[in-house]
């Protein structure tokens, strides 16, 4: 009998993204075969799977660029094979998915990773915010399934849509390698403060680079890229900290495990600009849970309530460098209080795990075929 297929549309890289590969999983799991389609950039590893069609566009970012991948993402869609389940990552491919499947026919799927026209970047850019919500408005009602990373964004799609968005939070696989050799930790390093993610605007990683001041015994590992790479290296060098803020770069996600080991403490911290970043509940949270890695979030809704609600960490008010500054020194001070976090820890991993999160989400997939 021929496998169902599946096609997951992204313009994330998909080398680093581990939450599109966890979808995939979920999918074959049900019995799809399960494709890639995303989009070339010069800052990208190469992808060597064979299930991937990567297309080389004409830009690389913008208004035309956004045009071209949906565009092309149709044309894929209406010129190859016929696709039983076609997965949306997000809103910048919806179009192109939407308009495949009037088509085509098949199924449409939309993983929406974070409230899009909500994005700190569209802060103070009111039309192209507006550009955003207008195809929002135009194409949700086109799937058949929805899903999303929080309560709080699900909620947002409910009231304004009065569609019914599944909740997935962004846990690991149950069985995902967390632990590495107690011989590649280095012997007395300074206590670690580690950021890993998109360098973006509104995450709290020039707030923290600014508080290495003040942390003359602390170093900081910043594992990822994003917009203002170039600005936070700058920053380093004018505060004379750059033999204890060390960019590693963008990583893929099998050797996050590596870097956690070296850490005593992940960063979950974020600007409260806007409703996107308001909800925010990024992947790291998780990952942290999972590699037994107190964490220092900020008290937003959704941070919150597994930081403080499960004790695993400290919440800020906000995002200063001096708040951060006392709250490093509190966590440093409390030995037996970061056991207390290791320990819920360790009982967690077993609760916040993709297979349970995913539950709900099988079951609506299943019901499509």
């Amino acid at each position: 009998m021929t496998k169902r297929q599946a096609l997951i549309c992204t313009q994330s890289d998909l080398t680093t993204d581990y939450r599109v590969h966890k979808m995939a999983q979920t999918l074959r799991s049900v019995g799809y075969e399960v494709s890639f389609l995303s989009r070339s950039h010069p800052d990208r590893a190469k992808n060597t799977c064979t299930d991937t069609h990567i297309m080389r566009l004409l830009t690389w970012r913008g208004p035309l660029f956004y045009a071209e991948f949906n565009i092309r993402i149709f044309l894929y869609l209406l010129f190859h094979r016929r696709y039983d389940l076609i997965v949306a990552i997000d809103l910048d491919t919806i179009a192109g998915c939407a308009m495949g499947k009037k088509l085509r026919g098949g199924k449409l799927f939309f993983d929406s990773h974070e409230y899009f026209p909500g994005l700190p970047e569209l802060v103070g850019r009111p039309l192209i915010s507006k550009v955003w919500t207008k195809i929002q408005d135009i194409f949700v009602h086109s799937a058949d399934v929805c899903a999303t990373v929080c309560q709080g964004i699900a909620d947002i799609f409910k009231q304004k849509y009065d569609v019914d968005f599944l909740v997935v939070r962004n846990a690991p696989l149950a069985d995902r390698e967390v632990d590495t050799p107690l011989a590649n930790v280095e012997a007395n390093r300074p206590f670690t403060l580690l950021y890993q993610g998109a360098v973006n605007i509104g995450r709290g990683v020039e707030e923290t680079i600014r508080a290495m001041k003040q942390l003359p015994d602390c170093r900081l590992l910043i594992v990822g890229s994003g917009d203002i790479v170039s600005q936070c290296k700058q920053l380093s060098e004018e505060l004379r900290v750059t033999d204890r803020v060390i960019f590693c770069g963008r990583r893929p996600f099998a050797e996050l495990a590596k870097y956690m080991s070296q850490a005593d403490l992940g960063l979950v911290l974020s600007a409260d600009t806007c409703i996107n970043q308001h909800f925010v509940l990024p992947n790291r949270i998780f990952d942290f849970v999972h590699a037994t890695l107190p964490i220092l979030a900020n008290r937003l809704p959704e941070m919150s309530r597994i930081v403080e609600g499960e004790n695993v960490g400290l919440c800020i008010d906000s995002i200063s460098p001096d708040e951060i500054v006392s709250a490093v020194g509190q966590i440093r001070s409390d030995i037996s209080r970061i056991g207390v976090w290791k320990q819920n820890m360790l009982r967690l991993r077993n609760v916040l795990t993709w297979e349970n999160e995913t539950a709900q989400l099988i079951e609506r997939i299943k019901a499509l075929q």
